[in-house]
């Protein structure tokens, strides 16, 4: 659970930083629900329920988040460190 609580709190600062990175109302929201599909796609790795659901189609979705929201809409490199993680967690490396 402590967990959870930290990985949340971590893609919330990138959350509430997406209205100031970004011109407009959607491509914040655009940004903030990228932001939530990487967070969504680590819980599947961390939470012992999810952990049925892994296989490659998170870390493809996470990753094309991740890189999408960085590059299209200016969201700090640090939110790549979510893909990094699920790497070391799915034992990629």
């Amino acid at each position: 659970m402590i967990v959870g609580v930290v990985l949340a709190a971590f893609a919330g600062v990138y959350a509430l930083a997406a209205p100031s990175r970004t011109e407009g109302a959607a491509r914040a929201a655009a940004a903030t629900a990228l932001v939530v599909v990487v967070l969504l796609a680590q819980f599947v790795q961390v939470v012992p329920r999810w952990r049925r659901r892994r296989g490659g189609w998170g870390l493809a979705a996470q990753a094309a988040a991740a890189y999408t929201g960085v590059i299209a809409f200016g969201t700090s490199a640090g939110i790549l460190g979510f893909v990094v993680g699920t790497l070391l967690l799915a034992g990629a490396w």
